[in-house]
């Protein structure tokens, strides 16, 4: 029997990069503004690991966006997520990292635009 899916993305599930390149998902942190996403690409063997908030919406690839040093669109079972990263060079970054970093872009963004609204929510499938 099939196990039935209660998340949009999952461990198992296929990340492609906005390169093309495809991972495998091997773990999920759930947050209280995001998703963190870990795997490993397929053809390269290189850690893949972003944040997907919430709130944020699939956009082109922008650098230093917000404080963080990559901003961009991932699809995930046919589905364009918007995500964030620290650099892939350096010390791997916590999900706490992630999650205070995400803090911050709220406030940066607020004072700037007065415009995002953050809050808790998760992803399902209805």
């Amino acid at each position: 029997m099939t196990e039935e899916r209660t998340r949009a993305v999952q461990v198992g599930d296929e990340y492609h990069s906005p390169a093309g390149a495809l991972a495998s998902i091997g773990e999920v942190e759930i947050g209280r503004y995001g998703l963190l996403v870990e795997g490993t690409f397929q053809e390269s063997g290189l850690d893949m690991l972003a944040y997907l908030p919430y709130e944020l919406p699939a956009s082109g690839r922008i650098a230093t966006w917000y404080g963080w040093p990559i901003r961009g669109t991932c699809t995930i079972n046919g589905q364009s997520y918007g995500y964030v990263a620290f650099r892939r060079s350096g010390p791997r970054r916590s999900f706490e990292e992630h999650e205070a970093q995400w803090e911050r872009t709220i406030e940066a963004k607020k004072a700037e635009e007065g415009v995002m609204q953050s809050r808790p929510t998760e992803f399902r499938l209805n």
